[in-house]
């Protein structure tokens, strides 16, 4: 398996020179290639593969830069057309990069012991010398660094990516008990709902920083475009966002790894949010969620610990079936699914109820057999139906 550990890089002087050329010409190449491979589909009608050592004759900058970096933008190219031919309506053809617009990075590779983390909070890169990192956690002594990534984000922000492969563990035996299992239903105000009726009570860290966001958004408005005062204001912008985003992603990261420490296996759904932003007409709450980052992390955590991660089928009836008798209902409409009669007259919480199916319909996968109605602590099956008021009260915190 592999595994990236990304820091915090500071060049200063020259090496912050140096590192911002060697994006410029990454990026030149990368046009350039991208030029001549259109071009000579036009004439021949037929794709090539292009070489950046031909670039060497025409300019003399390639050798002033790391000589491994540019190497890499014609593996990327070729990723990027692959991509393209196999699903044009996904991916789209690739475009030119621009200066400002697209995030600046190149990769190298290491050769010869050009590549080191040192403990004294220097990271050595070819051409680039020692460069001061911010190293917050260790790295197993079995992790194995193949390359590192140097790539710059919008608020000027300096980061390496240290891909490293290790020994991917052996699967373990998943318990056959609820307890070790857990199903996640997607809930827009809360990011999930689980098989045991608890949220994780999502902060919803951009909606609080909106309003900071949309009074830099107007100061950046009356600045000049491309004046100094603009770039500032940009540059501010840029660490507004970046900050609400880590925010984001730091919950995300506590919340995957709290999940895959209790539990040997997670069933999720596989939810398109894309469709379900547009067909609920809340895109930006839905995005601020965060949900595909959290699937990934959860199954990243997970499988490095040797536990199970499954994804039902989005098509999956998950709130229209009963988990009690496994029964399938009309289609619900998203004001319909507050909560689920069965046929004694009883109820439980939709999201609580999708989530035990999910719980129920992943396991079939891995040949389990788990009762869907064990695990349900906190939640009571008996709930009555007098009003949501009442369904409160008998189920607090949901």
């Amino acid at each position: 398996m592999n595994k990236a550990f990304v820091f915090r890089i500071y060049p200063n002087g020259e090496r912050e020179v140096l590192i911002n050329g060697t994006f410029g010409r990454c990026r030149f190449v990368w046009n350039r290639m991208l030029t001549d491979r259109k071009i000579w589909c036009l004439i021949t009608n037929d794709s090539v593969r292009i070489a950046p050592a031909r670039y060497k004759k025409r300019w003399p900058w390639p050798r002033e830069i790391d000589s491994m970096a540019p190497r890499d933008v014609p593996l990327n190219q070729e990723k990027a057309f692959r991509d393209f031919f196999r699903n044009p309506g996904h991916f789209g053809s690739p475009k030119y990069k621009s200066k400002r617009g697209d995030r600046p990075s190149y990769t190298t590779n290491l050769i010869g012991g050009n590549i080191e983390l040192r403990g004294d909070g220097k990271l050595k890169l070819p051409k680039l010398g020692l460069a001061k990192v911010i190293r917050r956690r260790d790295i197993p002594e079995d992790y194995r660094l193949k390359s590192v990534t140097a790539s710059r984000n919008a608020a000027g922000q300096c980061h390496a990516a240290l891909p490293r492969e290790f020994d991917a563990p052996a699967p373990a035996a998943v318990e056959t008990d609820a307890d070790k299992a857990l199903g996640l239903d997607f809930s827009t105000p809360d990011l999930y709902v689980d098989s045991e009726g608890k949220k994780p009570g999502e902060p919803r860290r951009r909606g609080n920083a909106e309003k900071r966001l949309a009074r830099e958004r107007r100061k950046l408005h009356k600045r000049g475009k491309g004046s100094e005062n603009g770039n500032k204001q940009r540059n501010r912008l840029a660490k507004r966002h970046l900050k609400a985003r880590n925010q984001r992603k730091d919950f995300l990261e506590k919340e995957s790894g709290r999940i895959a420490h209790a539990f040997d296996a997670v069933i999720a759904e596989d939810i398109d949010t894309r469709g379900v932003a547009q067909a609920s007409r809340r895109g930006e709450s839905v995005a601020d969620n965060g949900w595909g980052m959290f699937v990934n992390m959860s199954r990243r955590e997970l499988e490095e610990r040797g536990k199970r991660f499954v994804l039902v089928d989005r098509f999956y009836p998950s709130s229209e079936t009963r988990s009690a008798r496994g029964a399938a209902r009309p289609a619900l409409g998203l004001a319909e699914r507050v909560r689920v009669r069965d046929r004694r007259g009883h109820a439980r919480v939709a999201d609580v109820n999708a989530a035990l199916n999910i719980r129920a319909e992943g396991p079939r996968t891995l040949g389990l057999a788990i009762d869907k109605n064990r695990g349900t602590r906190g939640v009571s099956p008996d709930v009555n139906l007098a009003g949501p008021r009442r369904l409160e009260r008998e189920a607090p915190g949901l």
